[in-house]
């Protein structure tokens, strides 16, 4: 059985956020599918009473202290820089609570193999927390816990670890683990996590950002609308978003459409090339997608001067 740590409050400085937001960010950090939560003694102190202490880990220097109810961890914190520094981790094979930090250069190598190294030379307890240097932290971190492993990380990759909500997805779409789990609080999570740590969450940051959904390119609207799992692994439901689809420079006629209809807007079938050259050349000038009431507007433009074109052909016809 897998252990995952979440060590977003023993990273963050949480001395200046409301309380109210650090309690309702650690209850939403329990549900997200960690099995412990990380903190210094402050923040246990703060959080009192809403802490749930058999999952809560209170980080301890002291070993001398005990905190009765708590789990607590005297961690002996390994830092490996690299694959070349792996024999190191052989002075602390008789300890418990280790952690391992670093080896983001993992990835570069045949993970699987230094993998069993690791287990030869530290007891099955020991937590890997990977370094995010080579931007494949979730990738070690998933590959060790499938393997049986213990790891940690945090919340958004804050301080250069793994991204747990990214962790957490792919174990749940490549091991079914935790089957019944339900992220749809994740925008809210995000929200705390910006009030909490001023950092803001990036618009396509995978799972959380607002925007992960949003689909422009002609060929994958396509496909996405004859069937979502075309290009989504999973369902926007999960994590609490919503597909959007969106028309700008890469657009093609069915995303048009699409909008067009979305929107109620009716446009004669020979028009929508007309507008779908507008809708990009506005789309480039802007240097992003449009809005609908800019779609609408363009729309409007066409429509009318698809109608005077035809008044004027039938004129001359006549």
């Amino acid at each position: 059985m897998i252990r995952l740590t979440d060590m977003t409050l023993a990273v963050l400085d949480t001395t200046k956020c409301k309380t109210e937001a650090l309690v309702e960010f650690y209850e939403l950090l329990l549900l997200m599918g960690v099995d412990r939560v990380e903190m210094n003694l402050t923040e246990a102190q703060r959080l009192g009473s809403a802490l749930v202490k058999e999952r809560t880990v209170v980080r301890m220097d002291d070993p001398s202290k005990n905190l009765e109810g708590f789990s607590w961890l005297l961690c002996h914190e390994m830092e490996v820089s690299g694959i070349c520094d792996l024999s190191l981790l052989e002075r602390y094979k008789h300890h418990d609570n280790i952690r391992i930090t670093g080896l983001g250069d993992l990835i570069l190598y045949d993970f699987q193999s230094e993998f069993q190294k690791i287990r030869r030379l530290l007891p099955m307890s020991a937590e890997l927390c990977p370094d995010n240097g080579y931007g494949c932290a979730g990738a070690i971190l998933t590959e060790w816990l499938m393997d049986g492993g213990n790891g940690a990380g945090t919340f958004m990759g804050v301080g250069g670890f793994a991204p747990l909500e990214e962790v957490i997805m792919a174990l749940h779409i490549a091991r079914q683990h935790r089957p019944c789990l339900d992220l749809s609080m994740l925008p809210r999570m995000c929200q705390l996590f910006t009030e909490i740590s001023g950092i803001k969450v990036p618009s396509h940051k995978s799972i959380v950002g607002h925007a992960v959904f949003e689909v422009e390119s002609g060929i994958h609207v396509d496909g996405i609308l004859k069937d979502p799992m075309n290009y989504e692994p999973f369902s926007p439901d999960l994590v609490g978003a919503k597909r959007q689809i969106v028309v700008g420079k890469h657009s093609g006629l069915v995303s048009l459409k699409h909008c067009l209809s979305k929107l109620g807007f009716e446009l004669p079938a020979e028009a929508l090339p007309l507008m779908l050259n507008d809708v990009r050349r506005e789309a480039v000038s802007l240097r992003r997608a449009l809005a609908d009431s800019e779609v609408l507007l363009i729309a409007e433009k066409v429509r009318v001067d698809h109608e005077t074109e035809s008044i004027s052909h039938g004129y001359h016809a006549s």
